[in-house]
């Protein structure tokens, strides 16, 4: 019997994998990567007793191993157990006796996981909140595992991708993230879910540039694609470069006397999240702290919503002295659905320091400046603009500023 692990934020993207490709096994979904591996693939065989027999399997010699090499020999004894962050994962009813940090962390991913997976139980606000409470506690305790760190930002992302979001989620489950990996930099299963939504400089290669691919050659084959829930982002799609951007083009400021009206009124909510290169965890990487991919979102609020016929948004981008991005002036095209969230990316990146001098200064924290220019409209029959707002965007040094406890 086959089953499969993938340790997908997003487990519908490994089901239309799936689909694609004709697997048919049973394929478990570990966000979390509770079974602890550093890397992928990972091809492990457990015995008649249950035992994982030592050495990893070949998948091109798979028959060879498993048939000529141990399943002649009697099952192999236990040996001592890994050690774990918590116990367990066990089923929710559990909970209620939990105590210790640990307990409750391990309870309360048990739940999430168990809401998640089966889509059982009541998960509003208040459970989130929680279960990032009980996740938080115990990745602050003193000598905690950085995984239980891993963990939070994992339910951080969650909740950001549910009707629940709260402001700043993304950027704190970055966060958590790189605080874990830059306790285990060796850990390249952390390393990879940053750099998911990374600059291009950091990318191993493009994540899910053959989500396209797969949908099409489904519908051709009078297949339904299983549906993608959380819309993809630039970065997911981006693939990796070795070149530095360079700004090749002189873009014009749509409005450089500041005279288009504010929104003062906040019809939209704008949101900015700094994924910064996880060089910045490692010795061996020399890229200057601050090289970034920023998510920039804009939200309607309330009963106001965008006007997609009225052309893309703009963004003006200001970037501090001798920082660089490809390009100044941004167009993000308006969804389908006006309700929708806008979502624009660019990356920046410091300049490169000079390693025979000391440096002059810190390149970190910086703050970027910019304005959204955007076409919206007050509910149904109300008045229709086209507004400003004016943002700054703090990128900061993770390893110097810890992320605030979850409130």
């Amino acid at each position: 019997m086959v089953i499969g692990i993938t340790q997908e934020q997003h487990p519908d993207r490994c089901s239309l994998y799936a689909q694609w490709q004709g697997i048919d096994w049973p394929i478990l979904w570990d966000p979390f990567n509770l079974t602890g591996s550093a890397a992928v693939p990972l091809v492990l065989a457990v015995d008649e007793a249950g035992v994982i027999r030592p050495g990893r399997l070949d998948v091109r010699r798979i028959e060879e191993q498993i048939v000529e090499g141990w399943m002649s020999t009697p099952p192999a004894k236990p040996g001592p157990a890994a050690r774990r962050p918590y116990p367990d994962v066990v089923p929710p009813s559990t909970r209620a006796t939990a105590r210790s940090p640990g307990d409750k962390a391990q309870a309360a991913l048990s739940r999430l996981l168990w809401s998640r997976t089966t889509g059982e139980g009541r998960f509003d606000g208040a459970a989130f909140a929680d279960v990032l409470e009980a996740l938080e506690k115990a990745a602050l305790a003193p000598k905690a595992d950085p995984a239980l760190t891993f963990h939070h930002g994992v339910a951080l992302r969650m909740r950001y991708d549910s009707e629940h979001r709260q402001a700043g989620d993304f950027q704190r489950a970055l966060d958590a993230w790189m605080d874990a990996l830059g306790r285990r930099p060796s850990q390249y299963i952390w390393r990879r879910r940053i750099q998911q939504w990374g600059p291009r400089l950091d990318k191993p290669y493009p994540f899910y540039d053959w989500v396209e691919e797969a949908q099409t050659t489904l519908i051709a084959a009078d297949s339904v694609p299983h549906p993608i829930q959380i819309a993809l982002s630039g970065a997911e799609l981006a693939s990796g470069t070795r070149e530095i951007p360079i700004r090749s083009i002189q873009d014009i400021h749509p409005d450089p006397q500041a005279a288009l009206k504010r929104d003062g009124k906040h019809l939209v909510e704008l949101e900015s999240t700094v994924c910064l290169h996880t060089g910045l965890t490692s010795k061996r990487v020399r890229e200057p702290a601050g090289s970034s991919r920023i998510h920039l979102i804009l939200r309607p609020t309330g009963d106001a919503h965008f006007e997609p016929a009225a052309g893309p948004a703009r963004i003006w981008i200001e970037v501090p002295t001798g920082w660089n991005t490809p390009r100044q002036l941004l167009m993000a095209t308006f969804p389908t659905d006006p309700d929708a969230a806008l979502l624009a990316e660019f990356e920046v990146r410091p300049p490169q320091p000079d390693l025979t001098k000391p440096p002059a200064s810190p390149i970190l924290p910086a703050t970027i400046h910019g304005t959204a220019f955007y076409f919206v409209c007050e509910g149904e029959q109300g008045e229709c603009q086209f507004l400003a707002q004016d943002f700054e965007i703090l990128i900061r040094d993770p390893r110097s500023d810890p992320q605030e406890p979850d409130k």
